[in-house]
């Protein structure tokens, strides 16, 4: 223990208290039905998709007429979750869809079982269980460098250059085209604050996430061509959906050249790590982070027992690494009589230099032109030239040495 910082057990204890949160969360919230669960409305129009076809596929390829059936056989102790969940991503292998998209649904069963049936699921242990076939190549994502982040605001348009602000700001794309301009909290500094309901959240927790006066900035700038009280306005006086910003942030990363590999995907989501990186590297505490970003894994207690506006102080501190395109200039007003003084003094020091070079070239004693030389420098092509010019300029062109 002796070897344990404050911060080491501060950390410790912080896991611990989201690990019970979390415990105390599953059993105090009411249980889902699998249509509540499915048409979730923090989630994106994409998710909500991807969750219907999970509901569907779980009773299909374990032989059940309705998900009612298997949920009944789940609860019987009939089937296993873990079972019923390997069956489908078995099935899905061979009908040859692709990693990326398999990984997509699989990472839905866990929260589907404890949303429904009330039972805490460990994500390590659940991966084990279900698997992924022998040799199989795992996706991850794939985040953007600062440079290429730059490069995707600089070809994008102002609508665009909002939309990718916010998910590098820490939002996912449901929570960033369903703000609205009244949820920005502008400061006085021109930074603005968004407060995020726990409903609105995939971690059903109360959230903070920050946006920069550059960001603020495009918004503003951005809402002078547009009438919408929505920050990203799509059609029928609706926001933006989320396909369509799916498909814009996809354009815009093959646009700079960042493509799909078979390993690595770029997606909205790339922006949230990209977003994670960049805090992180500004130098703002991981806790600090986490809430921003809404990390589910480890929000719980963090997000219960960190003050606002110790979050706001810290993240504000880091704002000007966190722009992207607008660079911060100093201003430095000229001292008007140190000038004077500095001109005065440089005319002097002229005449004077001039006139000791025209009593040195007055005498032809090459030793006394060579001492001068050395006084006045180290002998050089510059120094011999403006000795060869003075030595070719008529007598009454020579200024007499100024007297002291």
């Amino acid at each position: 223990m002796s070897d344990l910082s404050r911060e080491d057990l501060r950390s410790i204890l912080e896991e611990a208290l989201a690990e019970r949160d979390k415990e105390r969360d599953l059993a105090a919230t009411p249980a889902l039905t699998p249509e509540q669960w499915a048409e979730d409305s923090s989630v994106s129009r994409q998710t909500k998709q991807r969750r219907r076809l999970v509901v569907r596929m779980l009773s299909r390829y374990n032989g059940f007429e309705s998900i009612e059936s298997l949920l009944g056989a789940v609860k019987g102790h009939k089937l296993s979750l873990y079972t019923a969940s390997k069956i489908v991503i078995d099935n899905l292998r061979q009908e040859g869809l692709k990693v990326a998209s398999i990984n997509e649904y699989k990472s839905c069963f866990p929260d589907f079982f404890e949303r429904v049936l009330k039972v805490k699921i460990d994500r390590v242990d659940f991966n084990k269980l279900v698997g992924e076939t022998s040799g199989e190549v795992t996706t991850s994502k794939a985040s953007p460098s600062q440079d290429n982040f730059v490069r995707m605001l600089r070809v994008a348009n102002a609508k665009d250059k909002v939309l990718l602000g916010m998910l590098a700001s820490g939002f996912r794309v449901g929570e960033a085209i369903s703000r609205k301009m009244s949820d920005l909290e502008i400061r006085p500094q021109g930074y603005a604050r968004v407060t995020l309901k726990p409903s609105e959240t995939k971690a059903k927790y109360k959230r903070y996430v920050f946006l920069t006066k550059e960001l603020v900035d495009w918004i503003q700038a951005y809402h002078l061509t547009v009438k919408s009280d929505w920050v990203l306005p799509g059609e029928q006086m609706d926001h933006f959906s989320s396909s369509s910003a799916l498909r814009r942030v996809k354009e815009l990363f093959v646009t700079v050249g960042l493509h799909d590999t078979d390993t690595e995907i770029y997606s909205p989501h790339s922006l949230r790590t990209f977003a994670d990186t960049a805090m992180s590297k500004a130098g703002l505490d991981r806790k600090y982070i986490e809430i921003i970003c809404g990390h589910k894994s480890k929000l719980g207690a963090t997000a219960a027992y960190i003050d606002p506006t110790d979050l706001e102080t810290a993240w504000h501190a880091i704002e000007p690494q966190l722009s992207w395109i607008s660079k911060t200039f100093e201003v430095v007003k000229e001292d008007t009589r140190l000038r004077t003084e500095f001109e005065a003094y440089k005319d002097k020091m002229e005449r004077l230099v001039r006139g000791l070079l025209a009593n040195l070239l007055r005498s032809d004693d090459p030793d006394r032109i060579e001492r001068a030389m050395r006084i006045l420098g180290e002998k050089s092509d510059p120094v011999s030239k403006t000795f060869e010019a003075m030595r070719q300029l008529p007598e009454a062109q020579v200024e007499p040495a100024p007297k002291e």
